[in-house]
């Protein structure tokens, strides 16, 4: 994976609608060296976009809902992502990204039903690695592979995508 993440990368505060926050997302995947697309407005399930990223010949698949808000997050938007998995036939893992906080509750609900939330927490300790090109902690899902991608380090993807298993699909 090469990775062309630096902090100058990660601006979603100056964003003026959640479409251009969608957007700034999916190009920021991409140069986290994911394959991301918007998914269509009409019928998308709670899913703005999906993401994939390929690591020893297996995809790593990632059913993302954006959420560009003033305010804290809450419960509903990690119900759509998840309900949108399940309608996808969970063949990718339930992502929530958001620009700003998430609720103490939220963050519980999440973690119980296996949905990821990448917030502003996770932001600032992209933006900490980015500028040390180390990582403090080992992080699993989407936010592993988007730190062993701002590191440059294959191994630490590896261990990101570990517990991944049940969100697997053979590359052909």
């Amino acid at each position: 994976m090469q990775a062309n993440i630096i902090p100058e990368n990660i601006v979603f505060n100056n964003c003026y609608s959640g479409t251009e926050f969608e957007n700034k997302t999916v190009d920021f995947l991409r140069l986290a060296g994911l394959t991301a697309n918007r998914v269509g407005k009409a019928n998308d399930g709670g899913i703005d976009i999906e993401a994939s990223v390929n690591i020893q010949g297996v995809k790593y698949s990632y059913y993302i809902q954006c959420k560009y808000y003033n305010k804290p997050l809450g419960k509903g938007p990690i119900q759509e992502v998840y309900s949108g998995a399940a309608f996808y036939n969970n063949i990718g893992k339930p992502v929530v990204i958001t620009n700003n906080e998430v609720t103490f509750n939220a963050r519980t609900y999440a973690k119980k039903l296996g949905v990821e939330i990448i917030a502003d927490s996770e932001w600032d300790e992209i933006k900490d690695t980015c500028n040390s090109k180390k990582a403090k902690y080992q992080h699993t899902g989407l936010l592993g592979i988007i730190i062993s991608s701002a590191i440059k380090n294959a191994e630490y993807a590896k261990r990101a995508v570990a517990t991944e298993q049940e969100h697997i699909v053979i590359a052909l």
